[in-house]
This record gives structure tokens, sequence and C-alpha cells, in this order.
């Protein structure tokens, strides 16, 4: 059944155009950067932003519940699909392949393999700028291509109550390496899984993301009780506070 299952999701990329897009993600980092791009340029390529239709959506929950083959809704971004021996993560929205994105590149060591990729737009800037007027020159930058996973396979990965000591120790560690630098919306216990083949928890559930800002702290305590694990002057801080924040 494993075969046929990653073949029928390799399909699934059928379900969106071949269209190059631009991110809301990356939209904003051009913005910052002061590049003048053409106006229709970035109102057609906003235009494509990828989302799977409610129709398609709900076809393929349906083609799923027929096949018996068990899935999760983790977000309105992402779908996890359970197989015998792997799940794979399905990106049903732009962010949704950012979230893979993301979630690839702090798990690569891990077993997560791309199954089918989607072409999109990235802001490529040269290393060597060193001055004000290298950044507001176009010629020093530009939009180039890049692939990006629209379909992972994961190694099987479960949610599990995190109750005893232990437990919780084992979950902080394996997240501090990630939490201490970026800022996740929304991130809560429901954000992670449990790998038991490898005896490690990762996070799964990502929405928009941010680099942390340096004066924000990581509370354990407050995360377990609270639901939130970033503090920020003694009280918990949410993601719009968080971007408020100067660097």
């Amino acid at each position: 059944m494993e075969k046929n299952l990653e073949e029928g999701l390799r399909k699934i990329g059928e379900y969106a155009p071949e269209l190059k897009m631009v991110s809301e993600k990356e939209c904003e980092r051009i913005k910052s950067r002061r590049l003048e791009l053409p106006e229709e340029f970035l109102k057609e390529e906003n235009k494509r932003g990828f989302y799977l239709k409610k129709e398609s959506l709900e076809k393929l929950k349906s083609k799923l519940k027929i096949e018996r083959i068990p899935f999760r809704v983790i977000n309105k971004d992402l779908i996890k699909v359970e197989g015998e021996k792997s799940d794979f993560l399905l990106a049903i929205s732009t962010v949704g392949i950012e979230g893979l994105d993301f979630i690839q590149g702090h798990y690569k060591d891990d077993g997560f393999e791309t199954i089918a990729t989607k072409e999109m737009y990235c802001l490529w800037i040269p290393e060597e700028v060193t001055g004000f007027k290298d950044w507001v020159h176009m010629e020093s930058k530009r939009l180039e291509s890049i692939y990006k996973p629209i379909i992972l396979e994961i190694p099987k990965c479960v949610k599990k109550d995190v109750l005893i000591p232990k437990d919780i120790q084992k979950l902080y560690q394996d997240i501090k390496g990630i939490v201490e630098k970026v800022y996740i919306k929304n991130f809560s216990l429901d954000s992670i899984f449990y790998i038991e083949s490898s005896d490690k928890y990762i996070i799964l559930d990502i929405e928009e993301y941010a680099l942390l800002n340096r004066n924000v702290e990581i509370d354990l305590e407050q995360f377990l009780y609270k639901g939130n694990i970033y503090k920020y002057k003694g009280e918990p801080l949410y993601f719009e506070g968080h971007q408020l924040l100067t660097y």
C-alpha cells in the first residue's frame, strides 16, 4: 500500500497549475529591501497564491476516507497522511509550502525526504553587498526560482501525552534548538509530535515564523501551564507583539 499511497500523493501535485510564485513571506522580504519591482508583476503573482480549493480539499479527504487511509489536518495549511511505514506531510497552501521548507531544513538529518516540489520565486542578494548604494540598485539583486517541498515523507510520528518530568525534559531538549532561534506563531504542545523509532520530539505545526528577537526569553514552565513558551519582561509574548520589537 505504501507505494500506491506515495504515487497517489504525487498525483496531488496536479491540482495546482505549474506557476512560479512569490510567497507572502518573500514579498515582505522584497519590500524590506526596498526593491522597486513592477506593481503589475507583484499583483499578478499575489493572485497566484497557491491554495487547495475547498472542493478539491473535500475530495481529497473523501478519497483518503474511502481508501481507509488515516490522516490528520494539522492546520489550514498542512495535512499529515499516515502510511504503513512512513507518514507524509502535504502542503495545501503557499504558507504550507513555507512550513514544509522550514520543517525539512530543521530535520534534514532525521529522514525527512521530499516527494514532490513546487517552483517558487525567492529574492537573491549577493553576499558581497557592503554599502547602502548596493542595496538600492536593482542590478545587485534579482528574483530566482527555487524548488520547495509540497509533499514530504517523514518517519512515523504520533501525538504523545507528556506528563512525567523525564518526558517533559526530553521534549524541551529536542525543541530547544529551534525555539531559541525562531518565534513560531501559535506554537503549543499540540504543535509537537513524537517519533517512536528515534525517540525524538519534533515540531510539525508550523504557521508563520520569524527570527527570534534577542531580548525574548524561553520559559518551559510558562509553556506547560500557560501555553506560551516565549516571554518578554516577565510576561507571555505573542507573535504580533514580537513583530513590533526592535532588534
